[in-house]
């Protein structure tokens, strides 16, 4: 286990730096340790391995953003500081409609906020399915949608956006679920400290904001 964060270091986990989010979420990683006086030491890891480290105490948390709409008991969520639209974008004919997907081939990353949006609108399309692969961020699906290589997948509208650079005919059909409420991942039995500094800081920047 990681050693109590008063003792000068703040292990935190972040995504692969080819990541379409490295860049915002290691900013906000990198200004909280600031207001605690202590180091900052990145992890990197892929979604699927979040769970797994936190529960053994690998890291203090997790500040890649997680979707924190529904109850996960593998995780107490901070905070929220981000809304995302999670959209099905689909190679060839975009579907036009949610019943249009059902019979759709969709890839995405496992354990990531686009995995959980499905688990969410299964809620209410009980036929809905999905593939989940470990290894390929929503970056490289989107690029393979773009390529033809998959059929489908799930990305926010910021991750969209950026994949249009390199494949503008690229189309975001609709929502799949409710936004994505977006938040930093704790263990369960998180420090209460650590979580109440958490709070001081993201109402910091929602105040300077």
């Amino acid at each position: 286990p990681v050693p109590d964060w008063r003792q000068g270091e703040l292990v935190v986990i972040l995504p692969p730096a080819d990541s379409l989010d490295f860049s915002f979420d290691q900013d906000l990683a990198e200004m909280f340790p600031e207001q605690l006086h202590v180091k900052l030491k990145p992890l990197t890891l892929l979604p699927y391995q979040v769970a797994s480290r936190l529960k053994a105490h690998r890291a203090h948390f997790s500040a890649i953003g997680m979707r924190s709409n529904e109850a996960d008991t593998r995780f107490r969520f901070g905070s929220s500081f981000q809304t995302m639209r999670e959209k099905i974008v689909c190679g060839g004919k975009p579907p036009k409609t949610p019943d249009q997907v059902l019979d759709r081939t969709i890839v995405v990353t496992a354990d990531s906020e686009q995995d959980a949006a499905l688990r969410a609108a299964r809620q209410v399309m009980p036929e809905l399915h999905w593939k989940t692969l470990n290894k390929k961020m929503p970056n490289v699906l989107l690029d393979e949608v773009g390529q033809d290589k998959i059929d489908c997948t799930v990305a926010n509208e910021e991750q969209v956006a950026t994949m249009r650079n390199y494949h503008p005919e690229m189309v975001a059909s609709f929502d799949i679920t409710s936004p994505s409420w977006l938040a930093w991942a704790f263990p369960p039995d998180a420090d209460p400290e650590l979580l109440r500094q958490m709070e001081d800081f993201f109402d910091h920047i929602r105040n300077d904001g």
